[in-house]
């Protein structure tokens, strides 16, 4: 099992707000807290290896805020499911071995039933490894899996689940929860995925289901630019990749040769000056058939999701004309289909820094908001 990771909240009012992050390892304890007011910002570490290392760290944050009168919230506790020691020996094996490895002989290896070994082979199927099973027995022969220790650089962000109702759904109540920056919540599958107009996606075994939680130093007008980064940037890294044309069409979708990849789904919480969170579900399908073998495995195009955003809200930039290069809507006539009301024509004039859509009808600019309308480039 991987560490578990609690946050908790304490607050005084409305200007004055302390949040602890705790994690237990090996029964040590690193507790990071830190006061934001207007005036001062403080940050204080803990690291101790005595017995009872929560009970410690509660009498330590309260002896911090007990003379401010403060109050504190209850902790949450979420627990990703994490490989096990089987689960590591098993890629160790099939890595260090050129050929198929019987169920006998790993269970000899690992001192554990052929059955056990057959289960552990088929989370290692769901969450993306490809495993030829035959005759002769199991054989690595696509290592693109996803799980946790597959990022040694960020593990402890990364959240893995073989089936979840949906990453979104799970990565809201982390966020909720105190989730940081970069928190990324993965599943082998979904069963109730979605897309932007909120019907059924389908999201079977094979494909990628990442949602990642981002707390970028925006105001809420100005989120629905990140799926406008994402989306272009990823285009252009996966056709350098490729070799093929691949574009992103506003507001959420990923093509190449009139197949639709994958796309973005976007959650947002704050009030109109200060974003909390915003939540970016990522879903490619990588259907067999749909993609050169140039394409990203499943976990270079996690990396590559991270680095394009985690890069982009530490130095955001909202000059509008980067997101032109590739598009397929420039110099095209449009058929906007707004969520309510008639459809109607235009030509694509541009996108406003915040990420919108600029479309000149009859002379006017008319800006489209992103999330209430779907557009379709005319004649296709």
């Amino acid at each position: 099992m991987g560490s578990p990771k609690a946050w908790g909240v304490v607050q005084k009012g409305i200007k004055s707000s302390t949040k602890c992050f705790i994690q237990v390892s090996d029964f040590k304890l690193k507790a990071t807290v830190w006061a934001e007011t207007s005036e001062t910002q403080k940050i204080a570490n803990v690291i101790t290896s005595k017995r009872n290392p929560l009970e410690i760290f509660i009498l330590y944050l309260m002896s911090i805020v007990h003379p401010l009168n403060l109050t504190i919230k209850p902790f949450h506790v979420n627990h990703s499911t994490m490989p096990n020691v089987n689960t590591k020996h098993i890629l160790f094996w099939l890595r260090a071995d050129k050929g198929p490895l019987s169920g006998e002989e790993l269970s000899q290896k690992l001192g554990i039933s052929r059955v056990a070994v057959w289960k552990q082979i088929q989370g290692l199927l769901t969450a993306g490894y490809g495993i030829q099973v035959g005759r002769k027995g199991y054989h690595l022969i696509q290592d693109e899996g996803v799980l946790p220790p597959e990022f040694p650089e960020i593990e402890s962000d990364v959240n893995y689940w073989p089936q979840l109702d949906s990453t979104m759904e799970k990565a809201k109540e982390m966020a909720l929860n105190g989730a940081r920056h970069g928190t990324l919540v993965l599943a082998g599958r979904q069963t109730q995925g979605r897309n932007l107009s909120s019907l059924p996606w389908s999201s079977p075994p094979g494909g990628l289901y990442l949602t990642m939680i981002l707390r970028p130093p925006l105001k809420l007008a100005q989120a629905s630019v990140l799926p406008l980064v994402l989306g272009t940037a990823m285009a252009k890294e996966l056709s350098k990749c490729t070799g093929e044309a691949i574009q992103w069409l506003w507001p959420s979708g990923w093509y190449s040769r009139g197949i639709k990849l994958g796309g973005i789904l976007p959650q947002v919480m704050g009030t109109p000056y200060r974003l909390d969170w915003v939540n970016l579900g990522i879903g490619f399908s990588l259907l067999p058939g749909t993609l050169t073998p140039q394409f990203p495995s499943r976990r270079d195009l996690v990396k590559l999701t991270r680095k394009i955003m985690i890069d982009w809200c530490n130095q955001p930039d909202f000059t509008s004309s980067q997101w032109l290069e590739g598009s397929p809507l420039q110099g095209g006539m449009l058929i906007v289909k707004p969520d309510e009301g008639t459809e109607w024509m235009g030509k694509f004039h541009g996108y406003t820094p915040e990420g919108n859509l600029v479309i000149l009808k009859n002379q006017e600019l008319k800006v489209l908001i992103y999330g209430q309308n779907q557009i379709q480039i005319s004649g296709e």
